[in-house]
């Protein structure tokens, strides 16, 4: 007979405790004693949440950082009965907080909550996927990302997506009446390649919306027109704008040319002698 007992982590990047180990008390009390060992990251699926349905009292002992992955009855055996899923959410938020824990709340929109109290929903996947299996799956990828060195939060978006993705794939082949966790697996490669693509094709058009609108999109502001503008354009920019420095209102040379411009001179007179730099913008718009 097997004996439950804890692991020597030394030579592990990463730990998963959940999936197929059942909830007897050895059981429980060796994921315990477990728990107070580990020193890597940590992942808790199945029976590993199902335990601490029956020990709340031991939730405390849960490492933080550790990324739990309930459905909907494995959250509710721990927080009770939800009367809808927006008090679910929130109870969840709260779980996540208190135990400083990622929570990945699997479903028809399985959502990623963050201890800051951020939640990501993810828009991959099908019903065919709620079958027995399918989160393990999930646990594997979670944890493969996590021995590769991925942060909690990224190796747990990442993994979403790319098991609802996989389940996307597995449809398109075999149908969602009989869509197994095998063959979820064997759509995984196809799956990172598609994810790899997409990745890849938004980057190009990142850099091609970026050329073709002259946008700087990492400081998310448009560059200077003036660099789009004619030679003659910004030489009359320049002068209208000495004008204002000079309070010269009533001399601007291009009254007729930028009537918008010059005509709310006066109007704009105190508050542009004000702040320099609210001068300089309200030329920029202006002009």
């Amino acid at each position: 007979m097997l004996s439950a007992e804890p692991v020597d982590l030394d030579n592990f990047q990463a730990l998963a405790i959940g999936p197929g180990i059942g909830q007897e008390e050895e059981t429980a009390l060796a994921t315990f004693d477990q728990l107070k060992e580990c020193f890597i990251p940590l992942v808790l699926d199945a029976d590993a949440l199902n335990v601490f349905s029956t020990h709340r009292n031991y939730l405390n002992r849960i490492p933080k950082r550790t990324i739990l992955t309930p459905h909907i009855g494995e959250l509710e055996r721990i927080i009770g009965r939800c009367n809808n899923s927006f008090e679910r959410l929130t109870k969840a938020k709260e779980l996540s907080a208190y135990l400083q824990c990622y929570i990945v709340l699997k479903g028809a929109y399985t959502v990623v909550i963050t201890p800051e109290g951020n939640c990501y929903f993810n828009q991959t996947g099908n019903p065919g996927m709620a079958t027995g299996g399918s989160g393990d799956v999930l646990t594997g990828i979670i944890l493969a990302l996590l021995s590769q060195g991925y942060s909690q939060e990224n190796a747990c978006r990442i993994a979403v997506y790319v098991h609802g993705l996989a389940g996307d794939i597995a449809r398109n082949r075999v149908g969602e009446i009989s869509l197994t966790a095998g063959d979820i697996i064997e759509a995984l490669p196809e799956a990172w390649l598609k994810d790899i693509a997409r990745s890849a094709a938004l980057g190009e058009d990142r850099k091609s919306h970026k050329s073709q609108n002259n946008i700087d999109h990492d400081r998310q502001r448009p560059v200077h027109r003036t660099q789009q503008q004619p030679r003659q354009h910004r030489k009359q920019k320049l002068k209208c704008k000495r004008n204002y420095r000079n309070r010269n209102f009533d001399k601007c040379p291009y009254r007729d040319q930028c009537h918008k411009h010059c005509t709310q001179h006066k109007v704009f007179r105190f508050h542009m002698f004000q702040n320099y730099f609210l001068l300089n913008f309200l030329v920029a718009q202006e002009i």
